[in-house]
């Protein structure tokens, strides 16, 4: 009777435990899963935003300086048609001018042909020379004028090349480094956020977990106290010796104990993780490697092999590391995890 009754109580007890860590488990995902949305929503909103402004401030820029060029490049059409127009009124006048001036030295020759030959000739003669000469001059000076503004209207625009390579330039350099400020900035706060936010809910989860595993200890000492006592007093009254009765007692109280010590070390194993100082180790000797950090040991004078941590006067230069070699296969486990 006793070995059914046992099997059925520990695994009614099993399952209620496991509702019990189910739900608990539940309602705090729920909760981690809404924070990290809300979180998740608030920093994607933000990045949104401020890639819209950065956007519209690049689209703006970028407007103003195709407006820019275009009014540069209409001004310059302007100039260069204005000043076609003027050499071509400046050419039509001097042929114009020159054809009336032929013609009237051909009438003044034709007039005066007969009274003054050789003077018309000598006079022809002369003012062909000179008229010869000043387009030849005309021409020089209008070739001349021409190199001299193709030099300065390139060296115009080099200098405006110039001025809007450096004036980018420095715009982007100071673009480069605020937003590298402000996000330095931004990374810095975010960080020192989420470790505070951290902190805050580690300290209650492990607060909550703690005091629910103390009230839930002592509702199932308690329940199995009773059940205990309960079929003691039952099992007293039956035709059968004490001593029998004392064993079976102790043995399920045993086995009851350990069980409930089990799982209390696993639920504590699973809220505070690996603890390292539980571990055995030994005593050993740091040294320095070629960069000078204390990343090479050796051991220690007058070690006695694993010892448990705590308690130990460690001389200068000495410490205590985990010994491997002696500790058990699940303990390897957990390290490995």
């Amino acid at each position: 009777a006793v070995l059914r009754i046992q099997p059925a109580l520990s695994g009614a007890v099993r399952r209620r435990r496991l509702r019990n860590n189910l739900a608990l488990v539940w309602k705090l995902q729920v909760h981690v899963k809404m924070w990290s949305a809300v979180r998740t929503f608030a920093a994607t909103r933000a990045a949104v935003l401020h890639i819209q402004r950065c956007v519209r401030g690049a689209a703006a820029r970028r407007r103003i300086r195709k407006r820019e060029s275009a009014k540069r490049r209409a001004e310059h059409a302007v100039r260069c048609w204005l000043t076609r127009r003027r050499f071509k009124l400046q050419q039509q006048a001097s042929l114009f001018i020159q054809v009336r001036w032929r013609g009237f030295l051909v009438r003044e020759g034709v007039r005066e042909l007969k009274r003054c030959t050789t003077s018309i000739q000598a006079a022809w003669r002369m003012h062909h020379c000179y008229q010869r000469h000043q387009r030849v001059r005309r021409a020089g000076a209008i070739l001349v004028s021409g190199v001299i503004m193709c030099r300065h209207v390139r060296l115009y625009r080099r200098k405006l090349a110039a001025i809007r390579a450096i004036s980018t330039a420095w715009r982007r350099l100071k673009f480069v480094w605020a937003v590298g400020r402000k996000s330095q900035a931004a990374e810095k706060l975010q960080k020192w956020w989420r470790n505070f936010n951290q902190e805050l809910e580690y300290r209650d989860l492990v607060q909550q977990v703690l005091g629910t595993a103390k009230v839930m200890r002592k509702i199932y000492n308690s329940y199995f106290a009773v059940k205990i006592q309960r079929w003691f007093r039952v099992q007293r009254l039956r035709p059968f010796p004490a001593t029998r009765c004392t064993r079976g007692i102790v043995r399920l109280q045993v086995h009851a104990r350990r069980h409930l010590a089990q799982r209390e070390a696993e639920f504590r194993r699973l809220v505070l993780g690996v603890r390292v100082d539980r571990y055995l180790a030994r005593r050993v000797l740091l040294a320095k490697d070629k960069r000078g950090w204390l990343s090479h040991h050796h051991p220690a004078d007058g070690a006695t092999g694993p010892e448990l941590r705590g308690g130990q006067q460690l001389r200068p230069g000495e410490a205590l590391i985990v010994d491997v070699a002696a500790l058990t296969q699940r303990q390897r486990k957990e390290l490995e995890v």
